[in-house]
Parts: C-alpha cells; sequence; structure tokens
C-alpha cells in the first residue's frame, strides 16, 4: 500500500523538503516492508528529471535513474523497488520483501533537476503480534 500525496509546485528552494518520519516497524506478519519516503516540495514533471538513491548504513542499496528508466537493487535486497509513476507526486518510498529486511538506518536520496535532499527513516523490527485474552480461573473446589 502506498500513501500518496499532493504536493505544490516547485518553490524555488535549492533543497527538496520531506515529511519527517522517524521510524517504521514490522512484524513476523508483513510480507511486504515499506519504508517512506516523501518529498513535500517537489515539482518535476517527468521521471528523466528524477534520480533516486537508497542507503543502508553507508551502503547504496537501490538507484533509480529516471533519466534511464531503470532500477538497481543491490545484491543484498533483490526485491527492493520503488514505483517510479510515484515520483511524480512526491513519493519515493522503498518497498522489499520482509526476507530482505534488516532493522537499521535507512536514508533515501532524491535529486530532481539541480535540487536534492534526503531523510533517514528508521526500520525496528518488533516480533510477532501477540493477542492476548483475559483469562480466568475457576476456583477449585
Amino acid at each position: 500500500m502506498l500513501a500518496v500525496f499532493r504536493t505544490a509546485e516547485g518553490d524555488g528552494s535549492a533543497q527538496l523538503l520531506f515529511t519527517t518520519i522517524k521510524s517504521v516497524e514490522y512484524t513476523n506478519d508483513n510480507k511486504t516492508i515499506l519504508i517512506p519516503c516523501l518529498v513535500t516540495n517537489g515539482g518535476a514533471q517527468s521521471l528523466r528529471e528524477l534520480f533516486v538513491k537508497w542507503k543502508f548504513g553507508n551502503k547504496y542499496i537501490f538507484f533509480y535513474d529516471g533519466d534511464k528508466n531503470e532500477s538497481s537493487p543491490n545484491s543484498n535486497f533483490p526485491s527492493a523497488y520503488i514505483v517510479p509513476d510515484a515520483l511524480l507526486i512526491g513519493n519515493a518510498s522503498l518497498m522489499m520483501d520482509k526476507r530482505d529486511a534488516v532493522p537499521g538506518n535507512y536514508t533515501c536520496e532524491v535529486t530532481e533537476l539541480t535540487r536534492e535532499g534526503e531523510t533517514i527513516v528508521e526500520l525496528k523490527y518488533v516480533g510477532k503480534n501477540f493477542i492476548t485474552f483475559p483469562f480466568i480461573c475457576p476456583a477449585v473446589a
């Protein structure tokens, strides 16, 4: 599922700005992981104007080159992808299968013509979702 929003036209700012999302969590029940990256002041009219890089720690794990319309995930994150058409509305969120997800800090870097910016989101593993029910022990006679 993608978060969808509309952005204002480019405001002339030299830096791209992002919705601040400090962390996201996943559990054993997740099949797909979504790490959000939402540009709030983008104004690209074409994918050819956009370049996206994702890092895990200090290593690049995914590239999208809009000029060539090519995506390239790192071999350690083979299922990683973005939805290129969503870039035009500011959504550069990274998705991947849970089996490739590693808890830690992910950095999204977006370049739009001569403007650029980055945001960091921490991916947290919180284990299994447990449902607890109150249990009333009957009195033993």
